[in-house]
This record gives C-alpha cells, sequence and structure tokens, in this order.
C-alpha cells in the first residue's frame, strides 16, 4: 500500500488536491489511501519517522515557503528512501533546487490552472502506482521499502 501526504498551506488548495486524489484512488481502486493532509510539514516528518511507509508526498512550495518546505523534503528522502515525492508550486525559481538538493522528484506540476493541476495529479498517482506494483511482482518488495513482503 501507498500511503499518500499532502502538505498545503491553503485549505482551499488543500481540500482541491485531497478530493482530486481521494477520486482517482477510487476510481482505480488503487491499493493507497491519503494518511495525512495538513498544512504543517512537520507533521508529516513526525509521521513518517515514527512509522514505516511507502509514502507519496504531494508537497507545494510558496515564495515564503519553499525553502522551509524543501528542507522537509530532504528530511522525507531520508527516512523513506524510495517515496515519490510530487511539488506543486507556480515559483519555477524552486525548480533549479529541487535538483540542487538532490530530491528525485516524480512531479513538479504548476498549481495556476486546476484542470492542468488535476491531469498531473492522477499521472503522477498512476506512475506511481504502476512503479510500486512493478517492484512487487519483480522483486517481492513495495517499492518504498527495502525489505522483502512478508
Amino acid at each position: 500500500m501507498i500511503s499518500v501526504f499532502i502538505y498545503d498551506e491553503n485549505i482551499h488548495y488543500q481540500k482541491m488536491i485531497y478530493e482530486c486524489i481521494n477520486n482517482h484512488i477510487l476510481t482505480k481502486k488503487y491499493d493507497m489511501e491519503i494518511l495525512l493532509c495538513t498544512a504543517n510539514h512537520s507533521e508529516i516528518l513526525k509521521h513518517i519517522v515514527e512509522n514505516e511507509v511507502d509514502g507519496m508526498y504531494f508537497l507545494t512550495l510558496e515564495q515564503d515557503n519553499g525553502h522551509a518546505v524543501l528542507e522537509a523534503a530532504k528530511s522525507i528522502r531520508e527516512n523513506d528512501p524510495r517515496g515519490f515525492i510530487v511539488f506543486v508550486s507556480d515559483h519555477s525559481e524552486f525548480i533549479l533546487l529541487i535538483f540542487e538538493y538532490m530530491l528525485e522528484a516524480l512531479g513538479y506540476i504548476p498549481k495556476a490552472h486546476e484542470e492542468t493541476l488535476f491531469k498531473e495529479i492522477r499521472e503522477c498517482l498512476d506512475i506511481a502506482y504502476s512503479r510500486h506494483v512493478l517492484a512487487q511482482e519483480l522483486y517481492g518488495i513495495a517499492y518504498g521499502s527495502a525489505f522483502p513482503l512478508s
């Protein structure tokens, strides 16, 4: 199972992203669940430090919080080395920093246009789920896990 985490300080966008992800999971019958939808990225870190997860993380970057979110993403990567990280932002200046932080993002989705936002969120969910299933079939492991499935 892939545990999905959503971080956005804007409650309106948080709800929109949640609904898009939840509807897609239900429609596709993916073995995924939204574990946390929050305006505080430290809650995500706390959860993954305390619990082993195969995670997918939707993290919104804004002008005033971008560097803090990138630092949080770095901690997420350290605790879930094979997790799927997707950034949502209208601030293209962060794209280069994602590479400098060596975060291995699955996607960088522009936030401004809702239809494009939803389409690309669904695409990222499809890619993450197909890679997760393939890793289970090929290696007998969950994609985010370093240990064989029991």
